[in-house]
């Protein structure tokens, strides 16, 4: 199988387009700042966008959505903080979003993040037994007292880009009997269609295994707690449907995510087929077969973006500088705009 990287479809927006009817965007408005972004102008991402602090309307409407939504309403979230209208929030890869939102709240806010769980590696839990620190290891691990640091945002850095990375990779057999073109990474919006697509599937069988998935997880965190009183009976006859149903549920998800960015199949354009379309394409072809799917994979890991999670930081354990990966979320982002003051603002009582 050959694999060739292609170059991307010229973007219609860029830091210094123009917004119709408006100035460039360089004379936005006041109280929007320019953020840089760390794609550098490729993959569907603006070098620069100038953005407005969160708004309430911003905070009420991600806070009431639950995991599954999100992605859905940070897509229209966003694009209502950024001043150029022609850039496409849906087109960016997740991480992009993600990069945006802390650089909104590093700017707005503050550079620190406070209260940060620590992850707690098995190194940590041996200096505490080495140093006589039992009681303190046995509360971590069974999630009595979790570490907790303040993090400064200045100090991550983001990701390296492959100069050589493109929007698009073709993968083509070598007696070119198979070829197709794949977008290199996973857009919001396409993560917003796979939910879809499994949710419309699933819809009716999932009532059917809602009971028995809800005592499970609670079962799983009784346990966990070493509360055995009370447990939830679970049929084994059950159970067994139950995993194989989820497995069959997993599986689909899987093939909608590789339909998902099909944009050229044997020579013939597809990329505005809708997506059951392009799942019927995968399905029916013996060619996307699981080395393909490997090679893929291989593919999009390469492919990293945004905002580098490792950075050197003080241990709370044992007091030395040490390296730990912090993924940012969505959620994490959220609660730390809900718990800070903007310091934007003097204030005081007026007659």
């Amino acid at each position: 199988m050959n694999i060739v990287e292609e170059d991307k479809i010229p973007e219609k927006v860029n830091a210094s387009s123009k917004v119709p009817g408006k100035k460039s965007v360089y004379g936005a408005p006041p109280g929007y700042l320019p953020i840089e972004m760390s794609t550098e102008g490729r993959f569907g991402v603006p070098k620069v966008v100038h953005v407005k602090n969160f708004t309430t309307e911003f905070l009420v409407d991600l806070s009431l959505a639950n995991n599954e939504l999100l992605p859905e309403r940070l897509i229209n979230s966003l694009q209502s903080l950024i001043w150029e209208k022609e850039v496409e929030v849906a087109n960016w890869p997740e991480p992009m979003a993600i990069e945006l939102l802390v650089k909104i709240y590093a700017n707005f806010f503050t550079p620190v993040l406070t209260s940060v769980d620590f992850p707690v590696y098995e190194e940590d839990l041996t200096y505490l037994e080495e140093k006589g620190k039992s009681a303190q290891k046995k509360d971590i691990e069974e999630g009595k007292f979790i570490p907790k640091i303040d993090i400064d945002l200045r100090s991550f850095h983001s990701l390296p880009l492959d100069p050589k990375a493109k929007d698009f990779i073709r993968y083509e057999k070598k007696d070119k009997t198979f070829s197709v073109k794949m977008r290199s990474y996973i857009r919001l919006k396409d993560s917003v269609l796979i939910r879809k697509a499994v949710e419309e599937a699933y819809r009716e069988t999932d009532k059917k295994y809602a009971k028995i998935k809800q005592d499970i997880e609670l079962r799983s965190v009784l346990l966990s707690k070493e509360k055995y009183d009370n447990l939830p009976v679970i049929d084994d006859y059950e159970f067994l449907e139950w995993k194989a149903y989820e497995a069959q549920r997993t599986l689909f998800t899987i093939q909608l995510a590789k339909a998902v960015g099909l944009v050229e199949y044997n020579g013939k354009n597809v990329d505005d087929l809708p997506l059951d379309e392009k799942a019927k394409i995968v399905e029916s072809d013996a060619h996307f077969d699981a080395d393909l799917s490997k090679l893929i994979d291989k593919q999009v890991e390469k492919l990293r973006f945004g905002i580098d999670p490792e950075i050197e930081v003080k241990n709370p354990i044992t007091g030395e500088v040490c390296k730990r990966a912090f993924t940012f979320r969505l959620l994490d982002i959220l609660q730390a705009v809900q718990l800070s003051e903007s310091t934007e603002y003097d204030f005081c009582y007026d007659d």
